[in-house]
């Protein structure tokens, strides 16, 4: 529960700010992703334990929004939107 409620929140404040082009709060790194992780690796269901690395992939405030954070500093774009 609590990653769909963090990626949720995640995805919101990415859809307010690049779509709609917006100022919004900011994502929670990390969070909704590890709750993700550690959801999936105490599933009763063994074989779910594989996937434990999904989240991460999943939730804006973790390995997308790091690649997107990496890209647009070596792009150099860090002008502010507001």
């Amino acid at each position: 529960m609590a990653f769909a409620l963090l990626a949720a929140g995640n995805a919101y404040a990415v859809v307010i700010s690049h779509v709609l082009k917006r100022r919004t709060v900011s994502w929670v790194p990390l969070v909704g992703g590890a709750a993700g992780c550690l959801a999936i690796l105490a599933a009763p269901v063994s074989s779910w334990h594989a996937w434990w690395w999904v989240p991460l992939l999943l939730d804006w405030g973790s390995i997308p929004g790091f690649v997107h954070a990496a890209i647009v500093l070596a792009l150099g774009r860090t002008d502010r939107r507001g």
